[in-house]
């Protein structure tokens, strides 16, 4: 609601018997940007909004908990913090002390020696530049994984960074193991402890939350 309408509303339910105690929030819409102006615009608004009333009040994320001390209160509310995901735009979690908490992985599932030339995945848009051997992953958009990360995005195994090659399938994905020894059964770290989820977000064009929500929809969790 609007600061203006504030006043009216809290009146209403301090007077509702169905109302036991009334807490104050906000939240900021830009705290992962620590110089946008908007930040202190809103924090300046709901100070002014609270200054004459005796309640808890609450107003700072994940970012705003690690950026803007003044914003902290009574109440703060960390968020995907808590999953060891960077809340800040340009530092990484590593940066800002923080580690992940859940491991999304899968299984080597398949290895195939392809030719120079041959195509992978549907659209066939990604073509091996030369001979080359690929491995298949039990793992794909239907288990939450980004069905838009490209080719290149990176996935972890036996103790080094492969690429993705290809479209990623519904159940299946195909990566690049040319630099790495592998067998079929091997474990294969989508993101997590290795390997960031940031930066896998970042190569599907979307943000660590997306993923982190879609993970594991049809996969056990351990």
């Amino acid at each position: 609601m609007s600061p203006a309408d504030f006043a009216s509303a809290y009146a209403r339910l301090q007077a509702c018997r169905a109302v036991s105690s009334v807490s104050l929030m906000s939240h900021f819409a830009c705290a992962d940007d620590l110089a946008n102006e908007l930040n202190n615009n809103q924090l300046h608004e709901f100070v002014k909004v609270i200054s004459d009333i005796d309640a808890d009040a609450s107003m700072a994320n994940s970012a705003a908990i690690m950026q803007l001390p003044a914003s902290h209160f009574d109440v703060v509310r960390p968020g995907i913090m808590l999953y060891g995901s960077s809340p800040v735009a340009g530092r990484s979690a590593a940066e800002l002390g923080l580690q992940a908490v859940m491991n999304f992985e899968s299984r080597l599932i398949a290895i195939k020696s392809l030719k120079k030339g041959d195509a992978i995945g549907y659209g066939a848009d990604w073509v091996c530049p030369q001979a080359m051997t690929v491995g298949y992953v039990g793992v794909g958009y239907g288990d939450g994984y980004p069905r838009h990360a490209r080719s290149g995005t990176p996935v972890w195994l036996n103790g080094q960074r492969c690429d993705l090659l290809g479209r990623v399938s519904m159940d299946s994905l195909c990566i690049d193991l040319s630099q790495v020894d592998a067998a079929i059964g091997d474990r294969v770290v989508l993101w997590g402890r290795e390997l960031p989820v940031d930066e896998v977000a970042a190569a599907a064009d979307t943000i660590a939350y997306e993923l982190l929500c879609q993970a594991g929809s049809m996969s056990p969790a351990v």
